[in-house]
C-alpha cells in the first residue's frame, strides 16, 4: 500500500518537472488526485459497511446481487471499466 508520505514526495516530483513538462505533470498530477480520491471513497464506502454490518442492519446479499448491483450502477454511471 502506498502512504500518504509517498503520495506526496511524488507530487513534490510532478512539481519540479512543471516548467519542463508542464502538460505531462498536469495529466499525471490530476490523474493521480482522481485515484487518490476513488480510494478514500472506497474507504470510506467500506467503513459505513462494516459499521452496518457491526449494529446488525445489513444482510448478506448473494453473489448475483451484487453483480447485478455493480452492473446497475456502471450502466448509470456510464462507466464500463
Amino acid at each position: 500500500m502506498v502512504t500518504q508520505e509517498e503520495i506526496n514526495a511524488l507530487l513534490e516530483k510532478i512539481t519540479q518537472h512543471k516548467d519542463t513538462h508542464p502538460n505531462l505533470m498536469a495529466m499525471w498530477e490530476h490523474y493521480l488526485k482522481l485515484k487518490v480520491d476513488a480510494v478514500n471513497s472506497c474507504y470510506k464506502s467500506c467503513n459505513e459497511i462494516l459499521s452496518e454490518i457491526e449494529r446488525g442492519n445489513q444482510d448478506d446479499p448473494s453473489a448475483e446481487s451484487l453483480i447485478a448491483l455493480t452492473m446497475i450502477a456502471r450502466a448509470i454511471r456510464g462507466n464500463t471499466a
